[in-house]
């Protein structure tokens, strides 16, 4: 059984995570208007990526058990600040249409607008480097969510994306490990990465 003089250690030693010690890394596919880094260096919140397991009902011998057949992985949801000329909002919406042409209302093919994109958690000695990094494979957004303008609100004006992806993975960098970056090759923008502070 663990004491409070434990505890009392393990903090002392290792200390906590903060959930203000992030990044984001976003390969935009398409930013003919925007300034991807300034999208980044605006990200006020980003969740971390959960997923649940579908089972199904199955009898071998004995009582029923809930067996695993397929992950599903739920949408990961970021906010941004916007600036005041509207380039975050803008960014994404070219983006939604590199998926869909609001034209011909023709989808276009799917390797041409999904990315992988990067959460990295950092320790509080923002020197280090980060010591958690989940990558969404295949991300694009799915839901553009609405922006309420409102008179009476002196509210800085904030842009909500959710992303789809088909599945993500995680690597740890403790005790200054190195991990593989993973980058997809249908990439054509370079990555570009932001310390929130």
């Amino acid at each position: 059984m663990s004491t409070l003089n434990e505890f009392i250690a393990t903090i002392k030693t290792g200390g906590l995570a903060r959930s203000n010690r992030f990044s984001v890394n976003i390969p935009f596919p398409s930013a003919r208007g925007g300034e991807p880094r300034k999208a980044l260096i605006l990200c006020d919140s980003v969740t971390m990526p959960g997923v649940t397991m579908a089972t199904a009902q199955q009898r071998i011998w004995g009582e029923i058990r809930e067996m695993p057949y397929e992950a599903i992985y739920d949408n990961v949801t970021f906010t941004f600040y916007v600036d005041t000329n509207l380039g975050v909002k803008n960014l994404f919406e070219e983006w939604f249409q590199l998926i869909r042409n609001p034209t011909s209302r023709s989808f276009n093919y799917y390797s041409s607008y999904v990315t992988d994109i990067e959460i990295l958690v950092h320790p509080i000695n923002e020197n280090e480097t980060a010591v958690h990094t989940v990558t969404l494979h295949e991300a694009y957004p799915k839901i553009l969510q609405p922006v309420t303008l409102d008179y009476s609100s002196k509210d800085v004006m904030k842009y909500s994306v959710s992303m789809n992806y088909k599945w993500y993975d995680t690597s740890n960098n403790s005790q200054q490990d190195v991990t593989t970056e993973i980058v997809n090759p249908n990439n054509v923008i370079p990555s570009i990465l932001t310390t929130k502070i």
